[in-house]
């Protein structure tokens, strides 16, 4: 089964190598292709975006992406290889989540041998490539998001974003999240007017990104293992207090007081339900705080930083800026612009 034969026709008059005024999305996408498409042949399709023949000495097929705004895109393929693609480019960080499907080239549509699988990444800088072998035919539909778009879609879905990054990456092909194909086959086989397709498109990813949290918080809920009563009440009190002293630093001592309990069951009891310490939960419940005092009220940054127990602005925008790749200030600006 060869890729990419549809009515496409070429337009020879887009030969761009590094578009003026490109967006971060544009930009990784370019990066990302650029040693697989033929940079002389952008065809037009039957939908609106960006489409790309394969470089014909790498194989056959078509890349297409549609940039949603400056930070996220949905991208499909459908390549096959003539031969074995090395090499590497440096990601810059970004986020991305598809629907792949791979195909032996022997008559497999007839056999139903093609292997589905639902993929996540989370690249932090690493320098990677992900094609398929020259035997196979692969076919993708992605949504691809910057870290600022990330930040965008943890304040739709009212999560921490990184409960978001954390959901994309355990997407390892085992995972079922309930209806994400059905988004994923939508974006693949919709033909939106030019008019509708920003907002088409956009919905698509808004509502695939808020299906994956949701499985991310429920598969947390059923996977927490059984706890007795006394543990469990501890816990609590534990984590009740954390969250009634935000404004400053609270000991291990006086944790260990307060849940009744010896430091080494009370980290591992942290642990074992939220997947971090005493320290690194305290730590993310007063970033959680600082993302809503800066989404919800007008208080001066140096303010907000001694709301969530820091002494010094500069360390306060340090450790939020560690967190979520994007300054205090930042990210209240990008708050303000959400509906």
């Amino acid at each position: 089964m060869q890729a990419g034969r549809r009515t496409d026709a070429q337009d020879p008059s887009d030969n761009e190598q590094e578009p003026q005024g490109e967006s971060p999305i544009e930009r990784l996408l370019r990066t990302g292709g650029s040693g697989l498409r033929d940079a002389h042949a952008r065809i037009v399709t039957t939908r609106p975006g960006r489409a790309w023949r394969l470089d014909p000495n790498v194989g056959d097929g078509v890349l297409w992406h549609f940039p949603i705004t400056g930070e996220m895109a949905v991208a499909c393929c459908r390549i096959t290889l003539a031969r074995r693609v090395e090499g590497a480019f440096l990601a810059p960080e970004h986020y991305c989540v598809g629907l792949y499907r791979q195909f032996p080239l022997d008559d497999s549509e007839s056999t139903g041998a093609a292997r589905e699988v639902v993929l996540g990444h989370a690249w932090k800088g690493q320098a990677f490539i992900a094609t398929p072998n020259p035997d196979e035919t692969l076919e993708s539909t992605c949504i691809v998001l910057t870290a600022r778009a990330l930040q965008v879609m943890s304040l739709r879905c009212q999560c921490d974003p990184f409960v978001l990054s954390n959901a994309i990456a355990l997407l390892d092909g085992s995972k079922e999240v309930p209806g994400l194909r059905e988004v994923f086959e939508d974006i693949a086989s919709a033909r939106p007017s030019p008019v509708v397709a920003r907002a088409f498109y956009e919905s698509k990813a808004t509502e695939a990104i808020s299906r994956i949290v949701d499985w991310s918080l429920s598969s947390k809920a059923t996977r927490t293992a059984p706890m007795k009563a006394a543990d469990r009440t501890a816990l609590n009190r534990a984590r009740r207090y954390v969250a009634e002293n935000l404004h400053r630093t609270v000991s291990s001592e006086e944790l260990c007081a307060v849940a009744c309990m010896s430091a080494s069951k009370l980290v591992g009891l942290f642990k074992s339900v939220e997947h971090a310490t005493p320290h690194e939960y305290a730590r993310a419940l007063r970033m959680e705080r600082a993302r809503a005092l800066l989404a919800q009220t007008d208080l001066p940054l140096s303010a907000v930083s001694r709301l969530v127990g820091f002494q010094r602005q500069g360390s306060f925008s340090e450790a939020f800026k560690a967190r979520y790749n994007v300054t205090p200030r930042e990210y209240r600006a990008l708050a303000r612009k959400q509906p």
